[in-house]
């Protein structure tokens, strides 16, 4: 992928606007960088504390806006209602009571991010393909 990338961006030559690119080697290849420009990911987050506490949330405080395509208006999740609800939808997917929430704007974020997480569970998101959500 990264050697397609270079070449897409020596056609676009300096309309492309990229100045800086995170390459993440997860096949252990050799990769092409371009000096100033590609940066290793994991040397510039290995520094990082990979812990970070929860914060504490009101059921009623806002989670996220969802924002109707085309338009500028928006709908506001409440925290508890949407956790609970995702974390349903989700536990019931999983165990076969129920039935994923169908392919929409929401969808994704509801089955990868909230729902997983508020089950516990270990989400794995390969590139290309859905995710896999393991009790």
């Amino acid at each position: 992928l990264k050697v397609r990338m270079d070449e897409a961006l020596h056609i676009a030559g300096p309309d492309s606007h990229v100045r800086l690119m995170l390459v993440v080697s997860h096949t252990g290849t050799p990769v092409p960088m371009t000096a100033g420009r590609d940066h290793k990911f994991n040397d510039l987050v290995d520094w990082y504390e990979p812990d970070c506490l929860p914060e504490i949330m009101h059921a009623e405080d806002p989670l996220f806006i969802l924002h109707t395509a085309g338009t500028s208006r928006g709908m506001m999740h409440a925290t508890g209602r949407y956790i609970v609800w995702a974390s349903y939808a989700v536990d019931s997917t999983v165990n076969g009571a129920g039935t994923q929430p169908g392919i929409a704007q929401i969808a994704r974020h509801i089955a990868l991010v909230y729902g997983a997480l508020a089950n516990g569970m270990t989400i794995r998101i390969h590139e290309g393909q859905p995710a896999t959500l393991a009790a």
